[in-house]
């Protein structure tokens, strides 16, 4: 089991999704980039259906801090980078925070399954 402290770095496999953006009201005014995450849906016969996405680049978490507040759970902070498809990086100013058992599985694997589709 992967030792989780304040400083650790985490890398996994993550889906991207190409999408088109609208950057104004402008409907020429028309960006494509990675999104990050399985957004399409793909059915698979017979009857079932499965997230789809259209690459795979990785997702990088890196501990802030972890801390136990009395009678509460575990928590962990921590920030995530997403690296598309193409080596680009886009990394939210953002701090997370999960409990302990909710971070081993997000950095561990996607939680749903999906496949890739090729553009």
């Amino acid at each position: 089991m992967t030792e989780i402290v304040a400083g650790a770095v985490f890398e996994r496999v993550h889906p991207f999704t190409w999408v088109s953006d609208h950057q104004s009201s402008d409907p020429a005014d028309v960006v494509e980039r990675w999104r990050p995450g399985a957004w399409e849906t793909t059915l698979i016969p017979p009857d079932d259906a499965c997230a789809a996405c259209h690459g795979q680049g990785l997702v990088r978490f890196t501990v802030v801090s972890i801390h136990q507040p009395p009678k509460y759970q575990t928590r962990v902070f921590f920030t995530r980078h997403f690296v598309d498809p193409e080596g680009g990086i886009y990394a939210p100013a953002k701090l997370h925070h999960r409990v302990l058992s909710k971070f081993r599985r997000e950095i561990e694997e996607f939680p749903f399954r999906y496949e890739v589709v090729e553009l």
